[in-house]
């Protein structure tokens, strides 16, 4: 009995012997594989900014860059003062101009109340000088005058209307004539009514006859 143990140690020995050598002989392997170059390491990739290399990156500029916000902040000031008196200026051309405007236009109004006693006037003297009260026609024709360069002094002006060419934008046409000389179509031959204009405005239209020309 004693030889049977002695004999199963012995055997196990040579079986763990050969079980090492078998693992030494695998190891070597792996390390002769690794020096044949059969196996390479990964090598790390590299992190690149694209950025970086194409030069897209936001730019922040620096405070000095941008300036003092007081600074930044009285400039805007300025800009905005100098807009409130260019806007004031305009706001008060455009009243001065509408004031203008209205003042003519009440002055148109007042003197357009005078025109009926120029039509007297000149109607009185028509019918004085068939007359033979020269003393009294010279008399109504000075006051007449006086009152005309009143008048213009105003700004009122008479229209020429006697000859001229129909406008319908400054004449009111009363009637029609029929004439014999074909010169003179469509041309004013009698005014009923002078036509006057206040600086350049119409103030009152001239009542004409026209001329009408027909082949006799």
């Amino acid at each position: 009995m004693r030889k049977e143990k002695g004999d199963a140690k012995k055997i196990d020995i040579e079986e763990l012997d050969e079980n090492t050598a078998e693992h030494e002989s695998a190891a070597g392997s792996g390390e002769g594989a690794s020096g044949n170059g059969d196996y390479q390491e990964a090598e790390p990739e590299q992190d690149t900014l694209e950025g970086d290399e194409s030069g897209d990156t936001e730019y922040i500029p620096e405070e000095s860059e941008v300036g003092d916000p007081k600074t930044r902040r009285i400039k805007d000031l300025e800009e905005g003062n100098l807009r409130i008196r260019a806007e004031f200026s305009n706001y008060k051309r455009r009243i001065e101009r509408e004031q203008i405007e209205f003042a003519s236009y009440l002055k148109g109004e007042l003197l357009k109340k005078f025109l009926p006693i120029l039509d007297d006037f000149k109607m009185m003297m028509d019918k004085a000088s068939s007359g033979r009260d020269e003393s009294t026609l010279e008399g109504a024709r000075m006051i007449f005058e006086k009152f005309q360069q009143i008048m213009s002094k105003e700004g009122l002006q008479k229209i020429d209307a006697l000859g001229s060419k129909f406008d319908p934008q400054i004449h009111e046409a009363l009637m029609m004539k029929t004439i014999d000389d074909e010169a003179e179509n469509d041309r004013i031959v009698e005014v009923f009514q002078e036509g006057f204009t206040l600086n350049e405005r119409l103030l009152r239209p001239s009542k004409v006859i026209v001329g009408k020309y027909e082949k006799g």
